[in-house]
This record gives C-alpha cells, sequence and structure tokens, in this order.
C-alpha cells in the first residue's frame, strides 16, 4: 500500500494493490523484499534517487524538505520481529509523520498508532528502522528538487 501512495502522489492515477503485488514478486507469508519495491517505480519511468540500507533521519529530513516521496521499512512495533513499509510524510523537530497504511482490522501495533500522519519520535523511528537496516526507497515527487553531482574526471 505505501508503493500504491507514493506513485498515487507521483503520477496521480490509481494502481491497483494486485497489480503492484505481481509487480513486485508478493509472497503472501514473506512479503514484498527491499530489492523488488523499485519495480512498480521503474517500470513507470518514476526517478529513484535512492534505495538501499544505510540511510539517515538527516536524509529523510532533506528528502521531505526537497519535496522527494520516501517509502522506508522498520519493525512493525517493538514486540513484533515483523517488517512493514510507510511512507514519510513530514517531520518536526522531535519526530516524523508517517503515513501508515496498516489496516486497523489486522491490530494496533504495540507502543505507535497506524493510519494517516501518525506522528513518531524520533527514538523510536530510530529503534523501529534501525532493526531493518535504515532502507529506505525515495523518489523524486511531483513538486520535487532534486539535487545531482555532475562526476568530472581530470586526464594529468
Amino acid at each position: 500500500a505505501s508503493v500504491q501512495m507514493v506513485l498515487y502522489a507521483v503520477l496521480g492515477q490509481p494502481v491497483s494493490q494486485f497489480r503492484l503485488a505481481d509487480e513486485m514478486g508478493f509472497i503472501e507469508e514473506a512479503g514484498t523484499r527491499n530489492y523488488n519495491l523499485i519495480k512498480p517505480f521503474e517500470e513507470r519511468g518514476v526517478e529513484i534517487l535512492r534505495s538501499g540500507p544505510f540511510s539517515s533521519r538527516e536524509y529523510l529530513r532533506r528528502a521531505v524538505d526537497n519535496g522527494q516521496l520516501s517509502i522506508i521499512n522498520i519493525r512493525f512495533d517493538e514486540v513484533s520481529g515483523s517488517a512493514h513499509y510507510v511512507v514519510v510524510v513530514g517531520y518536526n523537530a522531535s519526530g516524523f509523520f508517517l503515513n501508515d497504511p496498516w489496516p486497523e482490522e489486522w491490530g494496533e501495533p504495540v507502543g505507535r498508532e497506524s493510519g494517516r500522519n501518525v506522528y513518531v519520535s524520533d527514538e523510536l523511528l530510530s529503534r523501529l528502522w534501525g532493526f531493518r537496516l535504515n532502507w529506505m526507497l525515495s523518489v523524486a515527487g511531483p513538486d520535487s528538487v532534486v539535487v545531482r553531482a555532475e562526476v568530472v574526471e581530470e586526464w594529468s
């Protein structure tokens, strides 16, 4: 559902969960692998700015400031060993705001909320996100500023 949210924000067109699950190789017992999350974006020509582990809260803040859309892989809660994808939508001085597509009827996570624009403190996010090696996928949003470093080779 996180991929579906970001694609809708970028393209303005809905894509069905069934289609996305197929494109990403979703497995009922295991979910979706991080490396498969990029496939729907590549398929639709959406620019991928970062995909991988070892990111930081500072990078997330810059991505939000630049209008980029980021999906992070977190531990569902501090009790569960399950992973879960959420969309980062904002931040303040003490934490982040997430769009968390977890349906209420499946039960709430322990120690945090799920839903739209839910707040997670820096401290809690560090624990939940660190469990998943600070993995993130960041794509260019419709109003994003994309900063690129040009590589120049000098021959002497």
